[in-house]
């Protein structure tokens, strides 16, 4: 009996200490970070950078007040059509200003145009945009600046009163529907186009710029492409 009492006792001391050494791999166990607010992004993923600026759209809508799906400025891919190159006549069009007004790209035959397609949502379009201000302020009388809001559902009352209250005062049509912005090939925002004063394309630009780089294509265009 005496031999069995002490078997037992050691067996209950073995099961003391595994229980033991159990608790505490518990608790010296590493545990998974937990996200930040909303979730952090995964390594090496950056968040959308920057705010919008005054005046961007309201809340609840889809413009420059938000960073939906694509604000890194990214549109859905047009059908296949072929693509404005530089050397080829600029497609013409005509689209509403922000006022309902018609305005035709061959409204502007015999002067330097640079056409601008960016949507209110896109965080790059509204970084470019102090820059397009800057060209305008010191632009010459040959040159045209014609945005064109493509793939945003933001309406034209939106967009007018976000260029109004940043001080954008070149001209604006709006691309219901994208059919321009298909028509042009626009896969990324914003997109530039610089046609020269015979309505042939002689630069394209996809992402924002500097005044600088806009003068410099601005000059290539105005010496037909030979600069």
């Amino acid at each position: 009996m005496d031999s069995r009492r002490r078997i037992a006792l050691v067996a209950g001391l073995l099961l003391v200490v595994a229980g033991l050494a159990a608790g505490i791999a518990v608790l010296n166990r590493d545990e998974p970070a937990a996200p930040g607010p909303g979730g952090s992004p995964p390594s090496g993923q950056a968040s959308p950078p920057g705010t919008p600026g005054a005046g961007a759209p309201g809340a609840g809508t889809p413009g420059a007040g938000q960073n939906p799906p694509g604000s890194s400025g990214q549109v859905p891919a047009p059908p296949e059509e072929p693509v404005v190159a530089p050397g080829t006549p600029a497609p013409d069009f005509t689209l509403r200003d922000l006022e309902g007004r018609p305005v035709s790209l061959s409204n502007f035959r015999g002067k330097v145009v640079f056409l601008n397609f960016w949507a209110s949502w896109c965080y790059p379009c509204r970084q470019e945009m102090p820059e397009i201000r800057k060209l305008v302020d010191r632009m010459p009388g040959d040159v045209v600046v014609l945005g064109v809001t493509t793939s945003d559902r933001a309406s034209p009352q939106e967009i007018k009163a976000y260029v109004e209250e940043n001080g954008y005062d070149w001209i604006f049509v709006y691309d219901e529907g994208s059919r321009v912005g298909r028509q042009y090939r626009i896969v990324y925002l914003p997109t530039s186009y610089f046609i020269d004063p015979d309505g042939v394309v002689r630069a394209r630009h996809i992402g924002p710029m500097t005044a600088e780089q806009m003068e410099r294509y601005i000059q290539h265009a105005r010496a037909g492409g030979d600069s």
